[in-house]
């Protein structure tokens, strides 16, 4: 279970997750699934969710072979949250209204008013309920940060061990500096190409042609090394030399054109910054290991009862 930051890319997902809410139902009318620590987990929260991650297959119904898999997956990540959020709340971690609004915003990020509304409304949740559950997600993110990450500690020989065991992250591999100009059609290149060999600057070409999100900074895709783009890019842009235009190179996206504009080549980086990576390398991954050890403890200290009836009928 991982809480990652949040951003545009979690709108979806968090108008989905909003299990525990929206429910008219009173408390006392509502099945309950499972008790974590004495609190319900009721059935119609659950279903909510299910009804949302649930695989179908190429006819539409639910996933035989899958479908019992996928209930108790839920169910288990849904009581890993119960858990963390009641321990948040044991230890006083306290969310403000000012940072969910912050959240927010940054959840909707460039979404406009009119397609929130209308995402809002495909998932039967509303606003509130959603800065609710981004409510919930920074109480997590807050726990973890203050009372098991800042525990953790990266000592100077685990850094070293590291870089002994992994001498290549000192190595700062070949980069190219290019643009390129991509059209839909081998034609429209062709002609591009000769307009750049007669008197157009390839900027300018790009911006006026290029289908390329970064046609509008001239088709400057900036410093890359090897592995790190599409292959034709290695293949083509790592064999011209600087100031040099490849020819018409067709790929799965069109038809492109590449400029070679500066190289660097391999390299050994700063001391200062191997070792700041590998501190955030494995600081990272400790965080993650004592995350994970963290709700096992939770887990197994918790009363958790589960109705494997009430599981049962849940399709």
């Amino acid at each position: 279970m991982a809480y990652a930051s949040l951003g545009r890319g979690v709108m979806v997902a968090l108008c989905g997750a909003l299990a525990a809410c929206g429910v008219d139902k009173k408390e006392k009318d509502r099945r309950v699934l499972a008790t974590v620590n004495g609190t319900p987990l009721y059935v119609d929260e659950f279903l909510r969710e299910f009804k949302r991650i649930q695989l179908n297959d190429e006819d539409g119904g639910p996933t035989p072979e899958t479908d019992d898999a996928q209930k108790k997956g839920l169910l288990a990540d849904l009581i890993e949250r119960r858990l963390v959020l009641q321990e948040a709340e044991r230890n006083n971690v306290v969310v403000g209204i000012e940072e969910v609004d912050v959240a927010y915003q940054r959840t909707r990020g460039g979404w406009e008013p009119a397609e929130v509304d209308k995402l809002l409304e495909s998932k039967d949740t509303t606003t509130a309920e959603m800065k609710r559950e981004l409510r919930e997600l920074l109480m997590m993110q807050k726990y973890f940060r203050d009372h098991v990450h800042s525990r953790i500690a990266v000592t100077d020989d685990e850094i070293s061990h590291y870089l002994e065991a992994h001498p290549d992250i000192a190595v700062q591999p070949e980069a190219v500096h290019a643009l390129q100009i991509l059209v839909k059609t081998e034609e429209q290149a062709q002609e591009i190409l000769a307009a750049i060999k007669k008197d157009s600057t390839f900027e300018d070409a790009a911006m006026k042609h290029s289908l390329s999100p970064e046609a509008k900074s001239g088709g400057d895709l900036g410093f890359f090394a090897r592995g790190t783009m599409p292959s034709i890019f290695d293949e083509v842009c790592f064999g011209l030399k600087v100031g040099e235009v490849s020819k018409v190179v067709p790929s799965d996206f069109g038809y492109h054109i590449f400029k070679v504009v500066e190289r660097k080549p391999e390299a050994m980086k700063p001391v200062d910054r191997v070792r700041a990576e590998i501190e955030k390398l494995l600081r990272r991954e400790k965080n993650r290991q004592a995350q994970a050890a963290k709700v096992e403890e939770l887990k197994r200290v918790a009363k958790i009862n589960i109705d494997e009836k009430e599981l049962a009928r849940v399709h």
